[in-house]
């Protein structure tokens, strides 16, 4: 496909997106603290699944499948297959925080060609904030562009449940970045989490193991902010790897950090066109 027509159909995928986005916000945001909200089941992992989760999630793929017939779908809830062009969503990113009354927690939608995430909607209902990005096209919340992260020390440092991750690196990791004068956060939400480093929120954000649906959509609108994310080898869909998304300011000071804490990293920060997902 030229770069022209590439570009056309990103744009027009991105407002897809956003629809798509915006209208599963709704939905959320309207059972928030209610009695519909509060229904879950437990999955095999010991982790929560709310009635929304798989309910939204099925809606969202009828939508692109009425609209990208030929386009799989990855999702957090019904899982997915593989195709070149394919589709990445997560309905509600931050389950436990919905259960449990806390507003933080989004929708987050990306569009993948050939590996590489084309582009992607994050919307946060509660605040009503809306952040999208477009490969190429910059990164913007409700309209404003974003820059990239601003100097300070908070960082987010998100626990996996992974069991791959044991405890005791990531309490060494935290050990770590607070004896060096950083301050760790995490949301609860990935995307969320991502997003902030995309507005200068936090410095910077870590995950030793997180799937695709959490973390490619935020990655790439950090990306387009500025910012440094990764890693950029052998990022599978199918299965939790490590990331990170810094401010090209500040990631010769944290790099030392989150090499002890993210299996994975890099020496040398990698350049922004070099991230791919392999499928």
């Amino acid at each position: 496909m030229a770069e022209g027509a590439r570009k056309s159909d990103s744009a027009l995928r991105l407002a897809f997106a956003s629809g798509l986005a915006r209208r599963a916000g709704a939905r959320l945001r309207a059972a928030f603290r209610t009695d519909q909200g509060h229904r879950f089941d437990v999955k095999p992992d010991d982790s929560p699944v709310s009635y929304l989760d798989r309910s939204v999630e099925r809606d969202l793929r009828n939508e692109i499948a009425n609209a990208y017939p030929d386009e799989p779908v990855i999702g957090e809830e019904l899982g997915g297959g593989q195709g070149d062009a394919l589709w990445i969503v997560d309905p509600l990113d931050g389950t436990r925080n919905f259960l449990a009354g806390i507003p933080s927690f989004c929708v987050s939608i990306a569009f993948v060609r050939k590996g590489r995430a084309e582009c992607a909607a994050v919307y946060d209902p509660v605040h009503d904030e809306f952040f999208s990005a477009r490969r190429g096209g910059g990164a913007h919340v409700n309209g404003t562009r974003l820059s990239g992260p601003a100097s300070g020390s908070l960082l987010s440092f998100g626990w996996s449940h992974s069991p791959n991750t044991p405890y005791r690196d990531y309490i060494a990791g935290l050990e770590c970045l607070h004896r060096n004068g950083w301050h760790a956060w995490d949301s609860g939400s990935a995307s969320i989490m991502l997003c902030y480093v995309a507005a200068g929120r936090l410095a910077g954000c870590a995950e030793r193991a997180l799937p695709a649906w959490d973390t490619v959509p935020g990655l790439l609108i950090a990306e387009e902010a500025g910012c440094t994310v990764g890693p950029t080898q052998d990022r599978a869909l199918h299965k939790p790897s490590p990331m990170y998304a810094v401010g090209p300011d500040c990631l010769a000071l944290i790099k030392p950090l989150l090499q002890q804490s993210v299996p994975g990293m890099p020496v040398e920060p990698m350049r922004k066109d070099d991230w791919a997902l392999q499928t």
